[in-house]
C-alpha cells in the first residue's frame, strides 16, 4: 500500500490535543504549560508526516508550493491550538478532568437470536472478510471495535464522558444531529461495556481550521476606524473587541465599531470552536448495543430490520423525532398519531406510480 500522498493535518492537531489533555499532567502543569506540549506535539507529527513524505518520494525538501503550504499548516495548528488554550480551555474545560486518552476498545457482540452466545460469522463471503469460520474459535467472533480520543470524569456530578474533538471547515450550532449519530452512541455504550463504566455522555468538540486573529489595520481611516470590519475576516469578539479598545480607543469610545461588534455578537459571526455535550441515559445505551448487534447481523447474513441511525440518513428523516423518543423510552403514541397519517403499503405503491406517471407525461 502506498502511503498518502497528502499531510494530514487532522491527525496532526489531535496529536496536539491529546498531549494537551494528558491525564498525568493535568493538575500538575498550567495552561501554558500545557499549551508548549501541545504545540511541540503538533509540530512532532507535522514534521514525522514531512519526513516520511520525503522519504516515499525520494526528495531531499519539499517542492516549493509544498514547503509554503507546510509552513502555512504549521502556523495554523499552532494558532488553532493557541486560542483554545486562551479561550477555549478556561471557560469550559473546567467541570471535568481527564483519566484517559487514546482508548482503543473492541466489543464482543451478543447474538440477537441468542442473546446468551455471542455473535459469530461463519460465512465469511457475507461479510467480506478472510477469517475462521469454526464456531468455537474466537476468530469466527463478530466484534465492534474503535478508538476514543479522551475519556473524562465529571467532578461535580460523577460518571464519565467520551470526549471527541474533530477539525471542520464550519461548525453547526445544532446538535440535534448528534441525538442519533452512530458514533456518539456506539463509542458511549462500547466503553460502558469494556471498561464497566457509568457513561453519561458524549462531548462533541468541533475546531474551526482556522483561528481568531487581531484585525486588519487600514490604510486610510474609513468610517472613523484605523482596523478593518469586514465581515469576512477571521477573527471573533474575543479578539477584535480588546484590541480595537486598545489600539484605537478615541474610535471605540466613540462608537464607531458598535455595528460591527453586534455583528460579531450575532449569529452570522464565525464561529471557531463548539463543544456540544450529549447526555445518553442506560436506557438509551442499552437499545443502541442492540441495535449494533442486530446491524452487525444483517452484515454477516442475516437479513433483518432494525434503525439504521447516523447523522447523515437521520437529518432528513420525517421520523427523527419519534425515534429520539424511542430511544429514550418515552411514549410517542400521541407525537406519531398527531403527525403522521398511517397507509397501507398499496395506497404507497399506486401513489408512486402516480407521481411516475406524471413525470413521463411532463417530459
Amino acid at each position: 500500500m502506498e502511503r498518502e500522498e497528502r499531510f494530514d493535518f487532522g491527525i496532526a492537531v489531535h496529536r496536539g490535543m491529546e498531549v494537551f489533555y494528558t491525564p498525568a499532567t493535568w493538575d500538575t502543569t498550567d495552561t501554558d504549560e500545557k499549551l508548549a506540549a501541545a504545540i511541540e506535539a503538533f509540530l512532532l507529527e507535522c514534521d514525522l508526516q514531512r519526513k516520511l513524505y520525503l522519504e516515499h518520494h525520494k526528495l531531499n525538501e519539499l517542492p516549493l508550493e509544498l514547503a509554503d503550504a507546510y509552513q502555512n499548516r504549521l502556523d495554523l495548528g499552532s494558532g488553532m491550538l493557541g486560542y483554545h488554550a486562551q479561550y477555549i480551555h478556561p471557560e469550559f474545560d473546567g467541570w471535568f478532568r481527564p483519566v484517559a486518552v487514546e482508548i482503543p476498545f473492541e466489543v464482543t457482540l451478543d447474538d440477537p437470536d441468542n442473546p446468551s452466545q455471542p455473535l459469530r460469522c461463519l460465512d465469511s463471503p457475507h461479510c467480506g472478510q478472510v477469517h475462521s469460520n469454526d464456531p468455537e474459535s474466537d476468530d469466527s467472533l463478530v466484534v465492534y471495535s474503535g478508538r476514543v480520543d479522551a475519556l473524562c470524569e465529571d467532578k461535580n456530578n460523577g460518571g464519565y464522558y467520551v470526549f471527541d474533538w474533530k477539525t471542520a471547515a464550519t461548525i453547526s450550532k445544532d446538535d440535534e444531529f448528534l441525538q442519533l449519530d452512530d458514533q456518539v452512541g456506539g463509542y458511549c455504550w462500547a466503553l460502558a461495556v469494556v471498561l464497566n463504566l457509568d457513561i453519561r455522555g458524549f462531548i462533541y468538540a468541533e475546531m474551526r481550521k482556522d483561528y481568531p486573529r487581531p484585525p486588519r489595520l487600514l490604510k486610510r481611516i474609513q468610517k472613523g476606524c484605523l482596523f478593518s470590519t469586514s465581515k469576512v475576516q477571521s477573527t471573533n469578539l474575543d479578539v477584535f473587541e480588546p484590541y480595537v479598545a486598545r489600539h484605537d480607543p478615541q474610535a471605540f469610545i466613540r462608537g464607531d465599531y458598535d455595528e460591527y461588534l453586534e455583528f460579531l455578537r450575532g449569529a452570522q459571526a464565525k464561529l471557531f470552536s463548539m463543544r456540544h455535550v450529549i447526555v445518553k441515559t442506560d436506557t438509551e445505551l442499552e437499545q443502541i448495543g442492540g441495535n449494533i448487534a442486530e446491524e452487525a447481523a444483517d452484515m454477516v447474513g442475516r437479513p433483518r430490520t432494525y434503525p439504521n441511525i447516523s447523522r447523515f440518513q437521520c437529518l432528513q428523516c420525517k421520523y427523527r423525532q419519534p425515534c429520539i423518543g424511542t430511544f429514550r423510552d418515552e411514549s410517542v403514541d400521541l407525537l406519531l398519531e398527531g403527525g403522521f397519517i398511517q397507509t397501507d403499503r398499496r395506497h404507497w405503491m399506486d401513489r408512486s406510480r402516480h407521481e411516475q406517471m406524471e413525470e413521463v407525461t411532463n417530459d
